[in-house]
């Protein structure tokens, strides 16, 4: 069994043997490469448990990239994490900018730094949705109703 090393922000890295279960990227989307993207690796931990890595890059200034891993005690609970995960807690974009002058950050203001912020976050939720619908189907999880 491959012996797997992963970041963590904050922290030291996390070392298991296991298997990976699927791994998928939003780097590229519809042909075109993001300069902002997801990266999530599901594993199969020797021990049984579930491991979920998330990775967030950037190639913008400014921000920075960011990662954690996550033990579950199974795949659906893994599944669980994974969709109530909030995609937008490592995303900077303008927020920064908007804090130093507020008034840009008002609807309709010339500098449009609102409505940036916006089409952004919703772009990076929906990557990041996208994604984990995919790790779903790699690995035929459903929901059963």
């Amino acid at each position: 069994m491959p012996t797997y090393t992963l970041p963590r922000d904050g922290q030291r890295s996390v070392r298991f043997a296991g298997e990976i279960l699927a791994a998928v990227s939003g780097r590229v989307v519809q042909g075109r490469e993001q300069n902002r993207w997801y990266e999530v690796r599901l594993f199969a931990e020797q021990t049984g448990r579930t491991v979920v890595a998330w990775e967030f890059l950037t190639l913008w200034q400014g921000e920075e990239d960011h990662a954690d891993v996550q033990t579950y005690a199974t795949l659906p609970e893994a599944m669980s994490a994974l969709e109530a995960f909030d995609p937008l807690a490592w995303f900077k974009g303008y927020k920064e900018l908007i804090a130093r002058h507020p008034h840009y950050g008002d609807e309709g203001h010339e500098s449009g730094y609102a409505s940036r912020q916006a089409l952004l976050e919703q772009q990076i939720t929906d990557q990041y949705g996208r994604l984990v619908a995919e790790l779903a189907r790699t690995l035929q999880i459903v929901e059963d109703l």
